[in-house]
């Protein structure tokens, strides 16, 4: 009889190879296309987004994003239709294949142009969301745009907190969402399709829901003094601590 030793969850199994990050958990390190993120974050985040997408920086690629983020009134339309109750990652991830994104603008991505044009409505969608009764702020920069929509007195140093985040987050290599998405994708199934399934599996606590998670967590210790007594408890009843380190 043959056995073999499976992997529970993939842990350790290559799939392919990438040359658009390296996350190196261990060692505090994250690279976009051989490049540290500490020199990428005083860029802006659409030209960070381009880099990642083209290996160019483009200061143009934000105007393009911004002047494809505008929600029609078909879109407004199907996201009041949304349930109250839904979580807004499920709203988000239903509105992705919904959306009326026009791809002209961006036809020179090729396949990639219609994914780009629905992810330029995406950040629209969610501050519309945390602000329902507030128009989109007429900002020039694409992550001013989504903060002082639901922040008018934002300063620029939260904005800027906002884009560094943005930027640390645009891409970490082989990730749950990605793997998700390119099963889905090797069905040769639309990209709305694609994005949706990738923003299913960010839900999830173990990963970009570790976000959410780790913001509960901070209301719940409530008090900077009372962390230490936290960590220590978490640690006796081996208990995770959700946002500290990352699986490679």
């Amino acid at each position: 009889e043959t056995t073999m030793d499976t992997p529970k969850g993939l842990e350790g199994v290559r799939v392919d190879q990438t040359a658009l990050s390296l996350v190196e958990g261990q060692a505090g390190r994250l690279s976009y296309r051989g490049v540290n993120v500490d020199a990428l974050v005083t860029r802006r985040f659409a030209e960070v987004a381009h880099w990642v997408l083209t290996g160019r920086f483009d200061v143009e690629f934000e105007a393009h994003l911004l002047g494809a983020s505008t929600l029609s009134e078909d879109d407004k339309r199907t996201l009041h239709q949304a349930r109250p109750d839904n979580h807004p990652m499920q709203t988000l991830q239903a509105m992705v294949l919904m959306l009326d994104a026009p791809a002209d603008r961006f036809a020179h991505f090729g396949e990639a142009a219609r994914g780009i044009a629905v992810a330029a409505k995406l950040p629209t969608i969610v501050a519309r969301m945390a602000a329902p009764d507030r128009e989109s702020d007429l900002s020039t920069g694409y992550c001013e745009r989504f903060v002082r929509t639901i922040n008018d007195d934002a300063s620029d140093r939260m904005i800027q907190a906002f884009s560094t985040m943005q930027i640390l987050q645009l891409e970490h290599s082989f990730n749950a969402g990605t793997f998700a998405a390119r099963v889905v994708a090797s069905t040769l199934a639309p990209v709305r399709n694609v994005m949706a399934a990738a923003i299913g599996a960010l839900h999830g606590p173990l990963h970009g829901g570790a976000d959410e998670a780790a913001l509960d967590m901070a209301d719940s210790i409530d008090d900077p003094a009372n962390a230490r007594a936290y960590v220590d408890r978490c640690f006796d009843e081996g208990v995770k601590m959700p946002g500290m380190g990352h699986r490679e």
